[in-house]
């Protein structure tokens, strides 16, 4: 996977019944997204075929694959699927030399960059 990623918003409903999500496509560089533990990734592969997910961290400047999944093509619960929350000790970078990142879980997928959306969707609002 490339150094670099694409950040994507984490998203903090007040009410998500009536304020809907809406999924980013995929990039090739791969996403990111903040995670503090209690955060879900929405995923859709909107291809026919399966696609791999590799979930990534940078732990003193060495990525390493943390696990992958196969997302199920568009044919089985129309593509979607959800994973986490990721412990934060496990799934998020660590000591990069892009501060922005760190505290982020990177994320690449396998075809193209239309076939997969996704969304970071945090479980329960942060604090302020």
């Amino acid at each position: 996977m490339p150094g670099s990623t694409v950040s994507l918003s984490v998203l903090e409903p007040a009410n998500p019944y009536t304020n809907p999500m809406s999924l980013t496509v995929s990039t090739a560089a791969g996403n990111s997204f903040e995670n503090d533990g209690e955060t879900v990734l929405i995923v859709q592969n909107q291809n026919a075929s399966a696609r791999t997910l590799t979930f990534y961290a940078d732990i003193n400047g060495a990525e390493r694959t943390i696990g992958t999944a196969t997302l199920a093509g568009v044919g089985t619960d129309n593509g979607y699927a959800v994973f986490g929350p990721f412990d934060p000790s496990e799934f998020n970078n660590h000591n990069v030399a892009d501060a922005t990142k760190t505290g982020h879980v990177m994320i690449s997928h396998s075809g193209a960059n239309s076939d997969v959306v996704l969304a970071p969707l945090r479980l329960r609002p942060k604090v302020r």
